[in-house]
C-alpha cells in the first residue's frame, strides 16, 4: 500500500515538474531524479520504486545518484539555466530555503489529486512537499518485507 501511494506521489511530482519546464521530445517519456547515494543504492527505496513507477505510469525512471543533499541542490543551482531533473530528493529543511532563493524550484501543484497522498496537508512550505514522516516507518518496513 505504501509502495503504491509513494508510485503516485512521485508521479505526480514528476508530471508537473516535466510539463512546467515543457520538456524537449527528446525527453518525452522520461523523468529525470537526482537523488542522495543511499536512496537509490540496492539497500534504498530507489530501485522499487523505479520498478513500481515504471510498470504503472509506463514512463522510464532515471536517478542520477549526487551523493548528498549539498550536492544534489550544487548541481541544481549550476544547471538552473538549462535544468536536467524533473525532480530533487534529498533537499532537506536546512537546504530548502537556499533552492527557493536559487529560485530553482516550482511551486507544488499535484495534477491528479484522486492519486496524490491525501491523509495529511501540505507543508506550510511554498516550494516544500508533503510531510509523510509519520509514515516513514511503514514505508520502511513495507520494503524490508
Amino acid at each position: 500500500m505504501c509502495c503504491a501511494a509513494a508510485v503516485a506521489a512521485l508521479g505526480a511530482v514528476c508530471f508537473t515538474s516535466c510539463l512546467e519546464k515543457g520538456a524537449d521530445k527528446a525527453r518525452l517519456g522520461k523523468v529525470v531524479v537526482y537523488a542522495y547515494d543511499s536512496f537509490i543504492g540496492e539497500w534504498g527505496p530507489g530501485p522499487k520504486l523505479e520498478e513500481l513507477f515504471e510498470a504503472e505510469t509506463g514512463y522510464d525512471l532515471e536517478f542520477v545518484d549526487c551523493g548528498d543533499g549539498v550536492q544534489i541542490l550544487s548541481r541544481a543551482i549550476f544547471e538552473k539555466d538549462a535544468p536536467v531533473a524533473d525532480v530533487l530528493i534529498g533537499i532537506d529543511n536546512n537546504l530548502v530555503q537556499k533552492a527557493a532563493n536559487a529560485k530553482i524550484l516550482a511551486e507544488y501543484k499535484p495534477g491528479a489529486p484522486s492519486r496524490a497522498l491525501t491523509s495529511k496537508p501540505l507543508s506550510s512550505a511554498k516550494h516544500g512537499s508533503p510531510d509523510f514522516s509519520d509514515q516513514a516507518r511503514a514505508f520502511n518496513i513495507a520494503f524490508s518485507a
